[in-house]
C-alpha cells in the first residue's frame, strides 16, 4: 500500500462484525478508508493496492471453497467472463488492473466505495456503467460470511458478469431508471436488481445455472440456491417486483429466468409501460 497515505479516521465497524475488537484488523480498514477517500473524483486513475498475506489467505480460503462449486453451478458466461479478467484464486485482483479488463470487455469501469451506499447512489453509479467496488476484504476468522460488501462479492461476484454484454447492459437499464425514480418505483427497481443481478438463476442448455452476485460470491448461499429448501418460480416481472427479501439470511425464494435476454427485454419493455409510470 502507499507508504505516503496518512489515516484519517479510524473505521467503526458494527456490533457483532468478525473484527470487532481486532485492532489489527481496524487498521487495516481504516487505511483502506483512506486511500479510498483520496480518489476524489470519478474517472481517476485508481490507487495501487497491495494485499497483505492474511488478505490474501482470506481470498484463497474463499476461493478454494468456490472454485468447484462455479463448475458445478455457474452460469456458462460468469465462467468466461472470470478467464477473461484473468482473475486468480490464488491472489486478490488489483482493482486498478481489474477496472481496466473489465472496460477491455463492455466499457464498465469500477468507482471504489467504503461499504454501502444509499441503494439510489448505488444502483445509480451502474446507470452511468460503473460498478461500486470496495477494496477491503472480509474478517479472517469467518470466511464463510461478511455483514458488508467486501472484495470477494464485487471481484468474484459481479466483474466476472459484467463482461457480458445482456448483464451490462441489464445493470445500466435498472440503474438509469433508478436515477430517477420515484420511492415506490425504486423499491420495484430494487427488488428487480436482488433477484436478478444479486440471486438470479438462469436455465441454460446444461441445466440451472446462477448467474447472481450474491450467490456466486458465497459458498454457502450458492448450493443452498439448488437445495430443495428454496423455492424457485418462473421468472415474471410483475411477481418479482411484488416479492420481498432479506439481506441478512439464506435465500428462499429466487426466480429462473430463461435467458438474460428475455429478463433485459422484458425489463425495458416494462419501463416504458403505464404500470411503471403508475407507481
Amino acid at each position: 500500500m502507499n507508504s505516503t497515505l496518512v489515516e484519517t479516521a479510524v473505521v467503526t465497524l458494527p456490533p457483532g462484525h468478525p473484527g470487532e475488537g481486532d485492532p489489527i484488523y481496524i487498521a487495516r480498514r481504516s487505511a483502506l478508508s483512506s486511500l479510498v477517500a483520496s480518489v476524489d473524483e470519478l474517472g481517476a486513475t485508481l490507487p495501487e493496492v497491495r494485499y497483505t498475506e492474511e488478505e490474501t489467505e482470506v481470498w484463497r480460503a474463499v476461493l478454494d471453497r468456490l472454485s468447484n462449486l462455479h463448475e458445478i453451478h455457474a452460469a456458462s458466461a460468469y465462467l468466461q467472463g472470470f478467464r477473461r479478467l484473468g482473475m486468480s484464486p490464488s491472489r486478490p485482483p488489483v482493482p486498478g488492473s481489474l477496472a481496466q479488463r473489465l472496460k477491455e470487455q463492455t466499457g464498465f469501469g469500477l468507482v471504489l466505495t467504503d461499504g454501502l451506499l444509499d441503494a439510489r447512489v448505488f444502483l445509480s453509479h451502474l446507470g452511468e456503467r460503473r460498478q461500486p467496488c470496495t477494496v477491503y476484504l472480509r474478517h479472517g476468522s469467518r470466511p464463510d460470511y461478511t455483514p458488508e460488501p467486501d472484495l470477494v462479492h464485487e471481484a468474484v461476484g459481479h466483474a466476472p458478469m459484467l463482461t457480458d454484454p445482456e448483464a451490462a447492459r441489464l445493470n445500466e437499464v435498472i440503474g438509469h431508471a433508478a436515477a430517477r425514480a420515484s420511492a415506490r418505483q425504486l423499491q420495484a427497481l430494487l427488488r428487480l436488481y436482488w433477484f436478478t443481478l444479486e440471486f438470479g438463476l438462469v436455465e441454460e442448455r446444461s441445466g440451472l445455472r446462477a448467474y447472481g452476485a450474491g450467490l456466486l460470491s458465497s459458498f454457502g448461499e450458492l448450493p443452498h440456491a439448488f437445495s430443495d429448501a428454496v423455492d424457485r418460480r418462473p421468472f415474471k416481472l410483475e411477481e418479482v417486483i411484488e416479492q420481498d427479501y432479506a439481506h441478512d439470511r439464506m435465500q428462499d425464494v429466487l426466480f429462473v429466468a430463461p435467458g438474460l435476454g428475455m429478463v433485459l427485454g422484458e425489463v425495458q419493455v416494462w419501463l416504458r409501460s403505464r404500470e411503471y409510470e403508475a407507481l
